[in-house]
């Protein structure tokens, strides 16, 4: 939305809030999936690196986690467009209900992961090189 499009600095608390929140949520993501984060040292590390599988699982994984939260947040299923107001939304569904369109979405957040963090100095690891 316009409003999340802004600099950091003019973000509301609560859209604040919410990039932490996704920035925790996707280090738990790839916690589980055997990675972590550390500072770029490795200038020719891949950008990207996640075999097929692994970014099903993990865009599976975030859908899962995502819904959860927004069920939580009282949000619910409706067909049809996302409405704010009355908090619905048509992919509140099982990830193997979603369209191929809506997974891909996720898969490729992923997929670009670790060419987003080299941009900001980082890049991710398998864990067990730590």
């Amino acid at each position: 939305s316009p409003a999340s499009l802004q600099s950091w600095e003019s973000l509301s608390p609560e859209l604040r809030q919410q990039n932490y929140d996704l920035v925790d949520h996707q280090l738990k993501i790839l916690s589980q999936f055997g990675y972590d984060v550390q500072a770029l040292s490795d200038w020719a590390a891949p950008s990207s690196q996640f075999s097929g599988e692994t970014l099903d699982a993990m865009a599976k994984v975030e859908h899962h986690m995502w819904m959860e939260k927004k069920l939580n947040e009282g949000w619910r299923f409706h067909p049809g467009l996302k409405n704010k107001t009355a908090k619905t939304n048509p992919t509140l569904i099982p990830w193997e209900e979603l369209p191929e369109a809506e997974k891909e979405k996720n898969r490729a957040f992923f997929r670009s992961l670790p060419s987003l963090l080299g941009q900001v100095g980082l890049q991710v690891i398998p864990a067990e090189t730590i």
